[in-house]
């Protein structure tokens, strides 16, 4: 089993306040000691100096929206959210699929550039899982559900089976696809109910 020793000028524990000169002891794939090296109990072993910087755990986007990434800058800012969101929608058209792809892959590798080794995505469509499949990112991929009519849950339903049954095949062992209601407000207490017990099926 290897053991090596990371050094930084600083480490951020998370649970403690940040180290300055921090030493982080790993021990195969598993962190088993932080600390500075003054610690009177620092351990002794191959030093693998990191220079100048902060080490820290991976970083984790809990919400974001990759497949929007090539609507950055279209809808203008300080008008109100509303406003906001129906530039965007207005824009969404105006973009081919293959360009929406590639703004996507470049998102994915500036997360990946910043730390992130992990993301909550939420989509409309689910068409870029295998983006993230092959990102070597952990991520959980969101299919937003909105349908306020009680009527359309059928409908809804059988788009949802679509949608997971085209994706699914594609998102390999680090990417999960989950069904995500909007809001409340915007999916009728009958297809609430059943996007809960969907996922209570797995």
């Amino acid at each position: 089993m290897g053991r090596t020793i990371h050094a930084a000028s600083w480490v951020v524990p998370v649970d403690g306040a940040p180290i300055r000169d921090g030493r982080v002891l790993v021990e195969g794939d598993r962190i088993v000691w932080v600390g500075s090296a003054d610690d009177p109990d620092a351990p002794e072993g191959t030093v693998r100096d990191l220079g100048p910087g902060v080490l820290l755990p991976g970083l984790v986007n809990a919400h974001c929206h990759l497949e929007l990434s090539h609507l950055k800058g279209a809808a203008p800012l300080g008008q109100g959210f509303v406003r906001w969101v129906e530039a965007l929608v207005a824009a969404r058209p105006g973009f081919g699929e293959d360009e929406a792809r590639s703004a996507v892959a470049a998102e994915i590798a500036g997360l990946r550039e910043r730390g992130t080794v992990g993301v909550g995505d939420i989509s409309n469509r689910l068409d870029h899982v295998d983006l993230l499949t092959t990102s070597g990112l952990a991520a959980t991929a969101f299919l937003e559900v909105l349908a306020w009519d009680p009527t359309r849950t059928p409908e809804t339903e059988a788009w949802i089976d679509e949608r997971l049954s085209a994706a699914t095949p594609n998102s390999g062992e680090r990417v999960k696809v989950r069904l995500a209601a909007h809001a409340p407000h915007s999916v009728s207490p009958g297809l609430l109910r059943r996007l809960a017990e969907r996922e209570d099926l797995g």
